[in-house]
């Protein structure tokens, strides 16, 4: 079961970060919620991606998400996020760029689980992980 919460999480992330770059089209996909992260830009981005980490950490593993951070390498940010779930039946991922220091306790030095963005994988946009709380499915 894909946890709600989440995906909100997720999606208003991805608002937000559109917002910072003054990207229009997913302004108002959750309103009155997305117009605010929308406003509120790179600002609200971090805090969404905080809330997504703790509400799957809070679910020990019943949410439906996994998550890996991993410093980024080609220094576009300090940290990328990946959001893995299942949807249909099919792995899909969405991923960030961060600078917020608070995401460098999850980053896994082991080695053990790293995550890349995976092409092969069934892209799923941010749009429609918000279709999927507008039809009620979640």
């Amino acid at each position: 079961m894909i946890n709600k919460s989440i995906v909100r999480n997720i999606v208003l992330a991805r608002v937000a970060s559109d917002g910072g770059k003054n990207i229009t089209s997913m302004k108002y996909i959750l309103p009155p919620y997305s117009i605010s992260a929308w406003k509120n830009g790179y600002q609200d981005k971090d805090m969404y991606i905080r809330k997504a980490i703790s509400t799957i950490c809070d679910c020990h593993g019943k949410s439906g998400f996994s998550f890996s951070v991993q410093i980024d390498k080609e220094s576009k940010a300090d940290f990328l996020v990946y959001f893995t779930f299942r949807v249909d039946g099919k792995r899909r991922q969405v991923s960030f760029h961060s600078y917020d220091t608070f995401l460098e306790r999850f980053v896994d030095t082991s080695g053990r689980h790293h995550t890349r963005w995976n092409r092969k994988m069934v892209s799923f946009t941010v749009a429609e992980l918000a279709s999927l709380i507008k039809e009620g499915t979640l």
